[in-house]
C-alpha cells in the first residue's frame, strides 16, 4: 500500500518535472532566438549607427501559446521597417 502511494507520488513528480523542464527549455531557446535576432551583425551595426532606429519585442498571449513580434522601428519616419513574428508553443 505505502509502496503504491510512493510510486504514484514519484510518478506525479516525474510528470510535473517533465512538463516544467519542457517549458523551461522552450523559454530559454526562445530567449536565445530573440537575442540572436538582434545580435545579427548587419542588424546590430544598423541599430548602432542609426540612432533613429529602436529595437522592440512585443509579446502577446494567444490561447495556450505566446507570440512575440520582433520589430525594428524608425522613430523619425514613425514606421516599422523590420517585423519578425515568432511563436512559442506551451
Amino acid at each position: 500500500m505505502i509502496g503504491s502511494i510512493v510510486s504514484n507520488v514519484a510518478s506525479l513528480f516525474k510528470s510535473v518535472w517533465s512538463w516544467v523542464k519542457k517549458i523551461f527549455v522552450q523559454v530559454l531557446n526562445f530567449a536565445k532566438n530573440i537575442v540572436e535576432y538582434f545580435r545579427n551583425p548587419a542588424r546590430l551595426k544598423e541599430l548602432q549607427n542609426n540612432k533613429d532606429l529602436v529595437a522592440i519585442a512585443i509579446r502577446q498571449k494567444q490561447g495556450e501559446n505566446i507570440q512575440v513580434v520582433l520589430n525594428v522601428f524608425n522613430a523619425v519616419k514613425n514606421k516599422i521597417i523590420i517585423q519578425k513574428p515568432m511563436l512559442l508553443k506551451t
